[in-house]
């Protein structure tokens, strides 16, 4: 499952800064960050490596000012840590239940959020109430 930098912020109330139709497909650190990975930089220590991380996108602070030239997207959130941890829960729903996720629900809540400039917020309740629906689902097919 891909997912763009328009999309993640448009789920996380954030701002595209780079190029919006950069795609993710899986997680990462962002100093291990790969092409098609995801990460975020939540701790100022760590700043260092968003010069060389590799990551596609990359989670940041609204307040975060590089000192030097990026040359990965950013997305900037009210609070990195919270938003990756966020995108950590879908992250998993989706590896405990794919074929759920893959159902045409899921892929018309994204649709509709492209297609009529929403704001993530008009479907928000209704994707949270699905996730902890696939969650007790999945959790059923463990037991």
């Amino acid at each position: 499952m891909e997912f763009s930098a328009k999309q993640i912020a448009q789920m996380l109330q954030g701002t595209v800064v780079g190029d919006e139709n950069a795609v993710v497909s899986k997680l990462c650190k962002i100093e291990e960050g790969e092409k098609g990975g995801l990460s975020f930089l939540a701790n100022s220590k760590y700043n260092q490596y968003i010069y060389d991380t590799e990551a596609s996108i990359v989670i940041v602070n609204e307040d975060f000012e590089p000192e030097q030239t990026v040359k990965t997207t950013m997305i900037k959130v009210k609070d990195a840590y919270s938003c990756f941890a966020q995108l950590l829960e879908v992250y998993n729903a989706y590896r405990l239940n794919k074929t759920l996720l893959e159902t045409p629900m899921y892929h018309i809540a994204f649709n509709y959020i492209d297609k009529t400039k929403q704001d993530y917020k008009v479907i928000d309740k209704a994707m949270r109430k699905a996730l902890v629906k696939i969650n007790q689902l999945s959790h059923e097919k463990v037991d």
